[in-house]
């Protein structure tokens, strides 16, 4: 109990502070490394208030490291889904997600997708969307 009232005072704040480190920063080179782990750091940190373990196969996560392009497709069965991938996946892999722009109007979240380098799907055109 005391994890959820520490993240229910703790949230807000903490993002509220990634959005202004994005807003901030965002043109400075150092900027994307340090924006990754803050937003793993992040995630992480909800996962682990919620009591949520990941389990993942060690030689899978190896797949994850090497050096080429990947796309990784998470099927929504939860809404822990970007949460597990932001714990998993390790801090040398840049990571971001494909989202659409409904969500990038919300206020905080959507400044967070921005920043993080985020890819906007526009649903209603679909060649655009492409």
């Amino acid at each position: 109990m005391l994890r959820v009232i520490i993240f229910c005072l703790l949230f807000p704040i903490y993002s509220i502070f990634l959005n202004i480190f994005g807003r901030v920063f965002h043109n400075c080179t150092w900027f994307n490394y340090r924006y990754q782990r803050l937003a793993k750091f992040w995630n992480c940190w909800i996962l682990w208030t919620f009591k949520i373990t990941v389990n993942f196969a060690e030689k899978e996560l190896e797949k994850l490291i090497t050096p080429h392009a990947k796309i990784i497709i998470a099927n929504h069965k939860s809404h822990l889904d970007s949460l597990i991938l932001w714990a998993i996946i390790p801090k040398e892999v840049f990571l971001c997600f494909a989202a659409k722009k409904e969500l990038f109007k919300i206020p905080i979240c959507g400044a967070i997708l921005k920043y993080s380098g985020s890819i906007i799907i526009d649903r209603q055109n679909a060649q655009t969307a492409v």
